[in-house]
């Protein structure tokens, strides 16, 4: 990617409502830095968005004629992908309620108009659905009989259908493509302790407690906006641990943060949320400060309280790591040298207190020897669809093996100075705190 275009538009998408003059503006870039740059604007799920405020602000006609025409293009396929699924969508819903089905939509469509102003802005691949366990063979029999049929089961919690294979690494405008490339997928919980090593003691989200919502004409059960907001949260906060993410979460956020900015009674009903487990609190600080750090969300008053609440060694990654999360590429589809997406490893493990698991948890990062599971699992299934060619698997797994041992090492260079800022943070502590009971002897 050309890095300095990136970082233009991450400020250009910005809701500090403030233009740097100083800064140059996306269209005032070349084609040619466009071309390098596309890739991650559409990994990142960003391409959109940028679109919707170039027409906003009119920029549009300034751009490249090819990167217009590039943008509108995936937009006009996008809002076909759109209708598709929500054509899929409204039969579910009523088939689901028709069957009993206990459920609650998640993420998606549910997401509108509180992260997401226009359902066509985003790209998703799925349908999501919370259900308890005792609607899980109804809803599987109605999944049936619209044509779908079990793609994975990736543990007793989760079940993943599909109509037709999704091809392995769908790129560049292919992630816009409608023609059935979507997943409906079945969760009984969606915070998998498993995976990070990370347990929350506290009830999360159930899909008896719901209200109804409605989406162009479909009426359909969906969370309460204080756990919706939880829900993205966690969500946002398990692919940070495991480094890799999309940008357009943060600004999803970002754009719920300054939408509830003035809603006072939203953000009680967040805080005693979260006070069912004690790291609620500090991961909604640790997602709300990022949003911040990329588009200049305003934070309300409790989110501010619980982030200087944060341990030392958390505000430290914040400060000097968090920020490289948006240029990363994404391992899977390109070749990346010396990544830093392994120093979120930092981070994880200061919710890691158990030395043991610690340990467990840091050879299985840092030295995985099993491939993705989803991945292996669908391309021995169908790999004459999945995989273009042999060369295309010989491929993959030799840009998974770069990218191991390459931020792999990265991550153990960068331990001197992870331990060094963490020592410069406790002196500026214990000195913050000499200060404060001088200035109270004093005043006393």
């Amino acid at each position: 990617m050309n890095r300095q275009l990136a970082e233009t538009i991450i400020r250009y998408l910005s809701f500090s409502g403030e233009s740097d003059e100083r800064q140059p503006a996306p269209p005032n870039f070349s084609l040619r830095q466009w071309e390098h740059t596309f890739a991650w604007l559409d990994n990142m799920n960003l391409a959109l968005y940028l679109l919707q405020k170039l027409r906003d602000t009119h920029d549009d006609r300034k751009l490249p004629s090819a990167v217009l025409s590039r943008l509108q293009q995936n937009d006009f396929r996008n809002r076909q992908r759109v209708d598709e699924m929500a054509s899929q969508f409204a039969v579910l819903n009523d088939r689901f309620g028709q069957s009993g089905v206990r459920y609650a939509v998640v993420k998606g469509f549910s997401l509108v108009p509180e992260f997401c102003p226009n359902a066509s802005l985003r790209q998703q691949s799925d349908l999501d659905y919370l259900v308890d366990r005792e609607s899980v063979p109804a809803a599987q029999q109605v999944l049936g009989e619209l044509g779908y049929f079990l793609k994975s089961h990736e543990s007793s919690e989760e079940w993943i259908f599909w109509k037709s294979p999704i091809p392995l690494a769908a790129t560049g405008s292919d992630q816009y493509e409608a023609k059935g490339r979507f997943v409906i997928e079945l969760h009984l919980t969606l915070w998998r302790p498993e995976e990070h090593g990370i347990a929350l003691t506290g009830p999360l989200f159930s899909p008896r407690q719901t209200i109804e919502r409605e989406w162009r004409g479909t009426r359909f059960h969906a969370l309460r906006d204080d756990d919706a907001f939880m829900l993205q949260v966690l969500h946002v906060m398990q692919h940070v641990l495991s480094g890799s993410i999309r940008m357009s979460w943060f600004y999803e956020i970002a754009h719920c943060l300054r939408h509830r900015a003035q809603h006072a009674l939203f953000w009680q009903q967040v805080e005693e949320r979260a006070a069912s487990d004690v790291l609620l609190p500090q991961f909604v600080a640790i997602i709300a400060e990022l949003a911040v750090q990329f588009f200049q969300a305003p934070l309300p008053s409790v989110v501010q309280k619980w982030r200087t609440e944060l341990s030392p060694s958390v505000k430290v990654w914040l400060q000097n790591y968090g920020r490289r999360l948006a240029f990363e590429k994404v391992p899977i589809y390109e070749l990346s040298l010396f990544s830093t997406s392994k120093l979120v490893v930092f981070l994880h493990c200061q919710f890691l207190p158990d030395p043991s698991r610690r340990r467990h948890f840091l050879r299985r990062r840092l030295l995985p020897w099993t491939r993705p599971a989803k991945i292996v699992r669908s391309i021995r299934q169908r790999p004459a669809e999945l995989l273009d060619s042999q060369w295309r698997h010989r491929q993959f797994l030799f840009y998974r093996i770069v990218f191991h041992a390459g931020a792999g090492l990265r991550y153990l260079c960068e331990i001197p100075r992870w331990l060094w800022l963490n020592r410069a943070a406790t002196r500026g502590c214990r000195q913050s705190r000499t200060t404060l009971r001088e200035r109270r002897r004093a005043g006393g």
